[in-house]
């Protein structure tokens, strides 16, 4: 509490401030809207850097394979479009 700014609140300020604090925030852990494929997908890296989960790679780039486009491949005409 800045005392120098003391003085210029009245006691009604000052009692409401001791009284009440500060708010304390609540945390809330909200579980992240995901796309109905990725459910329950978790992934953990462990001391050693690797990345470990409970889905395989295969299927998070069939996932990524049809629901991300490529930007760098965009512009080929080359490639078969699904």
């Amino acid at each position: 509490m800045p005392w120098k700014t003391l003085r210029l609140w009245n006691f009604k300020e000052i009692i409401r401030y001791l009284v009440m604090g500060k708010k304390k925030k609540e945390d809330k852990k909200k579980e992240p809207r995901v796309h109905k494929d990725l459910e329950g997908f978790e992934f953990e890296i462990n001391s050693f850097g690797e990345i470990t989960s409970n889905k395989t790679v295969e299927d998070i780039n069939k996932f990524l394979n049809k629901n991300v486009k490529d930007k760098k491949l965009k512009d080929r005409k080359d490639l078969d479009k699904d």
